[in-house]
């Protein structure tokens, strides 16, 4: 029988293998199994890392700008910008810069170039958890360097180099502002540095009391709607109101419809007993004014003085017949009575004079007539021959 005869592996060769196969099992089996380790270690880290940073971080706003604020890191690490998020009306908006650190303790200011003007609820927020809110106003963009001066809402740019803003106005360059009575250059308030705020350092301020105010002295303010800078009832009318247009008048009527002022009350509108405004009770007065915006004053008195006029005089302060007042005779102008009815106005002057048996002087007015010369009743103009006539000027 014939054998067949296998030439074997070389037993070194065979160790080499087994060896080389062993090594390639563990090695792979160790690399797979640290990598699903260390996934495992990192997905592990995240939220403790993430939680970390929440804990550690107190962002607050210090100043709300237009369209801008002044956020301040109070935590105690520095934060990167981009773990911070901005909601306006609760919409995610973007900020300027959107990358950078806010070191512990600083201050950094945000932009919110992508907002439309208007008013707004702002919450500032760091992996959704709101660190403050406030509410932000964004203005229409300034329009300071124009040429064009807006007063009360320019703010020159901060940021210009130079210590002679150009945004602001040029020295020769004036305004008139007749809603808050102020004059602008900017001349009043020597240089416009590069921190300069129009409104500030273009106006004069001078609320245009004092007639040598820069308003006052260069600003057509006449229709500004104070009487100010020197301006009258002739030179402005419109600001100070018309002139006094003095006018004496009188009437006898019901107390109650007379709108000016009771010089006396009466018992009837003719053949009349008289009495005082504050000691008599009848319902009829003698109403009079002196012109439009003048001022009537009345006083009762034994003679009347270089600045009144003597209209009457009274036997008593009611129930009383009158007489005469005779300014022609300041001795003894009411002889017999000593309640003298003596008038007296704020602006201009009132003469008043009796004239019996005739019409009343060129200028003069007939005021009220007397039955005579003394203890005499009192009716209305025409109804007796003793006149009392008088005239303002």
């Amino acid at each position: 029988m014939k054998r067949l005869f296998l030439k074997g592996v070389s037993p070194v060769l065979a160790v080499v293998l087994l060896t080389a196969i062993t090594i390639g099992i563990v090695a792979t089996a160790y690399y797979g199994i640290s990598s699903l380790t260390h996934e495992a270690a990192e997905s592990s880290k995240k939220p403790i890392k993430q939680q970390f940073d929440v804990m550690g971080t107190k962002l607050k706003i210090d100043v709300f700008g237009n369209c801008k604020i002044y956020l301040r890191n109070k935590g105690t690490k520095d934060v990167p910008i981009e773990v911070v998020s901005f909601y306006a009306n609760e919409i995610p908006v973007n900020p300027a810069p959107s990358t950078g650190i806010i070191k512990k303790g600083a201050v950094q200011e945000i932009n919110f170039t992508d907002l439309s003007p208007g008013r707004y609820k702002l919450l500032v927020k760091v992996y959704e958890n709101t660190m403050d809110f406030g509410y932000l106003t964004c203005e229409a963009p300034s329009t300071c360097g124009n040429g064009v001066f807006n007063p009360g809402q320019e703010e020159c740019e901060k940021d210009i180099a130079t210590t002679n803003n150009p945004n602001c106005p040029i020295e020769t360059t004036t305004f008139c502002d007749t809603t808050n009575k102020r004059y602008g250059t900017r001349s009043l308030h020597e240089t416009c540095t590069e921190m300069c705020s129009c409104t500030e350092e273009a106006w004069s301020w001078d609320t245009g009391t004092n007639p040598g105010d820069p308003y006052c002295n260069n600003c057509v303010h006449c229709g500004d709607g104070d009487c100010n800078c020197g301006e009258n009832s002739t030179t402005c009318p419109g600001d100070c109101g018309l002139p006094p247009v003095m006018a004496f008048t009188c009437a006898i009527i019901n107390a109650g419809a007379c709108a000016d002022t009771i010089v006396l009350r009466v018992s009837n509108t003719t053949n009349a007993h008289v009495g005082t405004k504050d000691n008599s009770t009848y319902n009829k007065v003698l109403c009079c004014s002196a012109g439009t915006g003048i001022n009537l004053y009345v006083n009762i008195k034994d003679g009347c003085n270089a600045t009144e006029t003597g209209l009457l005089s009274l036997s008593s302060l009611d129930n009383s017949y009158v007489e005469v007042y005779n300014s022609s005779n300041p001795g003894n102008p009411s002889p017999n009575y000593d309640n003298d009815v003596c008038l007296s106005t704020d602006s201009g002057s009132l003469t008043c004079q009796f004239i019996e048996g005739a019409s009343c002087p060129f200028g003069f007015n007939e005021i009220i007539s007397l039955s005579r010369i003394t203890s005499a009743h009192l009716g209305e103009k025409g109804d007796y021959p003793v006149k009392v006539c008088c005239k303002s000027s």
